[in-house]
């Protein structure tokens, strides 16, 4: 952690907390969603910016404490549309629970707000891809990774969406490439490169 900050000294530190936090989410993305790379942690981290007791309903099996947490969330959103933190919350929830396409509603709501958020977008890209829109999700990751191409988690979901959505392999296989430039020792980083080779054996057919 200690590299990271002095690599990244420009960096205020909200925004360092805002990195942790989506680095923690799309460590979960990649496991939760992505066949090739199953083999993930036994558990999630609850996240640092959600009260307690919404980590507790986040995490629940019991479909109706899901729905009343989420009803709740829904409540508070009528009350304060424009409420960020609810919006990404419920993004959140609704991934996490297999409703993709809600979620991406949510995180666009919510991009809108706040802009100048990469985390966000990535996000985003993550629930397109998830509800069956991999090119939207494309464009959306394209445009974190050229604005902000220091972003490993941009490279690195962009890279999953042309593998996995879009079946373009030179294109992931470049995307991997850059992810791995930035974070050659993220947890992920061993499971890239065996999809790395996994795809060049592919292209040589």
């Amino acid at each position: 952690m200690a590299d990271r900050k002095k690599a990244r000294s420009k960096i205020t530190q909200q925004e360092l907390v805002l990195l942790c936090l989506v680095t923690i989410f799309v460590g979960f993305a990649i496991y939760r969603f992505i066949p090739a790379f199953e083999k993930g942690p036994d558990h999630v981290h609850s996240r640092d910016d959600a009260p307690k007791q919404q980590q507790a309903a986040a995490t629940s099996n019991d479909p109706t404490e899901l729905h009343d947490e989420i009803d709740k969330l829904e409540a508070q959103l009528r009350e304060n549309p424009e409420d960020y933190n609810t919006l990404r919350h419920l993004g959140h929830m609704y991934l996490e629970h297999g409703m993709p396409e809600k979620a991406a509603e949510r995180f666009q709501k919510a991009a809108l707000l706040n802009p100048r958020a990469p985390e966000i977008f990535i996000e985003l890209g993550v629930a397109l891809r998830q509800s069956g829109r991999p090119g939207e999700s494309v464009e959306v990751l394209s445009r974190i990774a050229e604005a902000a191409p220091d972003y490993g988690d941009a490279w690195l979901q962009l890279a999953i969406t042309y593998r996995f959505g879009l079946k373009e392999n030179e294109k992931a296989l470049q995307s991997f490439g850059k992810y791995l430039l930035l974070e050659s020792e993220s947890a992920v980083a061993l499971q890239v490169k065996q999809e790395m080779e996994t795809i060049r054996e592919e292209l040589k057919q």
